[in-house]
């Protein structure tokens, strides 16, 4: 026999057959599988078998602690949840009531207690800058955070300056809300 039919088994008449047949073996042993798992994950993500199910609304995204809920709606489009503060940070959790497509300009956002006294911004979360707009559904939540709110506050308005060059979006303001019930 020729050297070459020796050393490859598929050039020998004999073994081309049984090679071919466990290799067949094999890639078809693999293919089965890979349906199968398909088949598995296809299942458990259309019949919703999967107990791992994500909730349709968002989580809090602030931290429990030394909040207190308001529940003051603007419009009924956007409304103040609760407000937090801790040693350094008042943060506002607000909640969108309607689909929508939302951004904000933190810098044009005003906090004002009672006593006329002005709070800084300090950031925001879960809503994007502008001119870049989000797409939003009922039940999604974001942040707004100050300078932390004086102690002695009994009220306070909390508004967006209306802007001119941005035609056909509302800017939402809260006047006057009370948080003389909070003990924060």
């Amino acid at each position: 026999m020729d050297q070459k039919l020796l050393l490859n088994p598929i050039l020998d008449p004999k073994k081309r057959i049984e090679w071919f047949s466990m290799k067949n073996f094999k890639i078809l042993t693999i293919v089965i599988l890979v349906l199968f798992a398909k088949i598995s994950i296809f299942a458990i993500n259309e019949f919703g078998q999967n107990p791992k199910k994500n909730p349709t609304k968002k989580q809090m995204v602030t931290k429990p602690g030394n909040c207190c809920y308001l529940g003051v709606d603007h419009q009924n489009k956007v409304r103040i949840n609760q407000i937090c503060k801790n040693k350094s940070t008042t943060t506002f959790e607000l909640e969108f009531l309607e689909r929508s497509q939302v951004c904000t300009i933190i810098e044009n956002v005003t906090l004002i207690d009672n006593h006329g006294r002005k709070y800084k911004p300090k950031g925001y979360s879960g809503i994007s800058n502008c001119p870049d707009s989000l797409s939003v559904s009922s039940g999604d939540r974001f942040t707004w955070s100050f300078e932390l709110l004086d102690a002695s506050a009994s009220s306070f308005s909390l508004s967006e300056v209306e802007l001119e060059a941005a035609s056909g979006m509302n800017a939402w303001q809260w006047r006057d809300v009370s948080i003389g019930h909070c003990h924060l």
